[in-house]
């Protein structure tokens, strides 16, 4: 027996217990924030996104992760549409799986609704750009990012557009 009122209150009747848990595990289903992903293996880089983001008024949850294994392992464990993220922020250079490899993994995936990926990376070299546009990254910025740069991201993300909408300066894909 639970020592709770409001399960001992419940506890009258299975029927009535079964209706509230229901309720309530819906209402939380309602209330879930959508996530944007950051896979980021630089603590001071993660804590800036976090920080800008936070400032930003975006009603998205930050989930970080600090290499390409766990983004996969969080993905792959997403599911439906709810689970997964809005729009993941992905570095290329990390330990264990790198950012071409959750790209890679990515792209082979069949997810229930698109997952734009903006690469947010040190390296300025073209054929980062190009390898990161051919495994369908949606933007690539090179660090440090400005303010507007962030701004231009989490301007995007509420709007979940198909396009990457990122397109000009700084977004060079």
């Amino acid at each position: 027996m639970l020592a709770s009122p409001f399960f001992s209150l419940c506890e009258l009747t299975s029927g009535c217990f079964i209706a509230i848990v229901r309720f309530v595990a819906l209402a939380e289903l309602d209330m879930q924030k959508p996530i944007l992903l950051l896979v980021e293996d630089s603590e001071d880089d993660a804590f800036i996104f976090r920080w800008t983001f936070e400032k930003s008024g975006s009603d998205l949850d930050v989930c970080h992760v600090t290499n390409g294994a766990q983004a996969i392992e969080y993905l792959s464990k997403a599911g439906g549409p709810e689970g997964l993220p809005r729009i993941v922020l992905l570095d290329l250079k990390m330990p264990q799986l790198n950012g071409f490899d959750v790209l890679s993994w990515m792209k082979e995936q069949t997810f229930s609704c698109p997952v734009p990926v903006v690469v947010v990376s040190g390296s300025d070299q073209e054929e980062d750009r190009e390898r990161a546009r051919s495994l369908g990254a949606a933007a690539y910025f090179v660090k440090p990012v400005t303010v507007a740069d962030l701004q231009r991201i989490f301007d995007y993300i509420p709007a979940g557009r198909k396009d990457s909408g990122l397109a000009g300066t700084g977004a060079h894909i």
